[in-house]
């Protein structure tokens, strides 16, 4: 019965867009992706919110809510410029994560590349953090940290180190002793994990920043057991799910909307409209273990 509904969450997962650990393509479509446009980074969260949030309930409904760990980890290089999502709304949201899902089952890290002077998309990426409570912490790094920050990221899915140390004394001498336990950091019954990569594809981040990005995908999807799921969520002025995404479709559609803009910009009475986006659907009501 259990093997029955894990297969069944399994399956409602590949249906909104994740992938298993051992059927996954997502690093060949991010080495497929061009960088450009702008930054719809609110609207990509409160989509890749939305889909945890439905795997949450699938599982409770399946009655197996504690089977997977959730990671979310968002990667930017600066602050939103085109979503349509106000803070307001992905506040609500996230609100609604820290009802519906335990802190012991969801971390999210939101990590900011290159910030330098960028103070803008800091205050951003703290205020998405603070929403986040306890489960979620800001990362600010250079390029040259982002390797090592994964690898941590990776080492730290399956176990956490904790050293404790005790000292003895007499009155000749004194011994010290050191004990190194490791654990899971999140749920210690749960090895499974259900992770969600949120990343930026927009006109900054092209050139090595890209690479980085590929190269640290790479390393998470390959920890992951046939029993792990993932999904990417890519966004520039627009925001897609990268599992159910032709790359060559994503590339077309943005330099069609290029050459719609080029044309139109001659004519100043016309007001500029931005290629349509989907929008992603927020509801009213109010709405995220520690990694390392």
């Amino acid at each position: 019965m259990q093997k029955d509904a894990l297969v069944q969450c399994i399956v409602q997962a590949v249906l909104l867009g994740f992938q298993t650990g051992s059927d996954c393509n997502l690093v060949s479509q991010l080495r497929n992706l061009k960088c450009n446009g702008g930054t719809a980074m609110r609207d990509a969260i409160v989509l890749g919110t939305s889909l945890l949030l439905e795997m949450r309930k699938f599982h409770i409904d399946r009655g197996m809510p504690n089977i997977w760990n959730f990671l979310h980890i968002v990667i930017t290089d600066g602050e939103d410029t085109s979503s349509k999502s106000s803070q307001q709304q992905l506040q609500a949201v996230m609100g609604m994560v820290g009802q519906n899902i335990p802190p012991q089952l969801l971390k999210t890290i939101y990590i900011g590349v290159d910030l330098g002077y960028n103070s803008q998309a800091e205050r951003e990426l703290r205020q998405l953090a603070s929403y986040g409570g306890q489960g979620a912490e800001l990362k600010s790094i250079t390029l040259d940290q982002m390797d090592q920050l994964f690898s941590r990221i990776v080492l730290s899915l399956r176990q956490r180190v904790s050293v404790q140390s005790l000292n003895i004394s007499t009155n000749n001498a004194s011994f010290g002793m050191t004990r190194i336990q490791t654990r899971p950091e999140l749920n210690v019954q749960i090895n499974r994990y259900l992770i969600l990569l949120t990343i930026d594809v927009s006109g900054s981040m092209d050139g090595q920043r890209h690479n980085k990005v590929v190269n640290a995908v790479n390393q998470i999807t390959g920890t992951l057991g046939p029993e792990d799921l993932v999904c990417g969520i890519v966004f520039n002025t627009d925001c897609k799910l990268l599992s159910k995404l032709n790359v060559q479709q994503w590339n077309r559609e943005y330099y069609a909307s290029q050459q719609q803009q080029t044309k139109s910009q001659p004519q100043i009475q016309q007001q500029y409209q931005r290629p349509q986006q989907k929008q992603v659907p927020v509801t009213d009501k109010s709405c995220c273990c520690v990694i390392f």
